[in-house]
């Protein structure tokens, strides 16, 4: 098991390397309308495929296609209680089918 004194030194050193960072490559004030309107627009496209009636990208069965949304949707969708319920309210059928995929 690794110090309490280690995690919090380390994870303190990571955080504020990775929150410096988003002005470079996340969200900041220009970028930050765009990525809000890209994303919404996603699931609003992820939406309407799944209402046609295809339970997964490609098919009845989930390919590769799926499971690297689903990687993007996982923090969107599991962690972050923002984009969470920002998700279930543009689409329930999304957070559904990231249910299905993941269970």
């Amino acid at each position: 098991s690794v110090p309490e004194e280690v995690v919090e030194s380390v994870g303190g050193a990571v955080q504020a390397r990775q929150v410096g960072r988003l002005s470079v490559v996340g969200s900041n004030k220009v970028t930050g309308p765009i990525i809000e309107s890209f994303y919404e627009g996603f699931i609003a496209r992820l939406d309407r495929h799944l209402k046609s009636g295809f339970p997964y990208l490609l098919g009845s069965r989930p390919s590769a296609a799926d499971f690297a949304i689903l990687g993007q949707l996982h923090p969107m969708i599991a962690l972050d209680k923002e984009t969470s319920h920002i998700t279930r309210n543009l689409s329930n059928r999304v957070c559904s089918y990231y249910s299905l995929a993941t269970d």
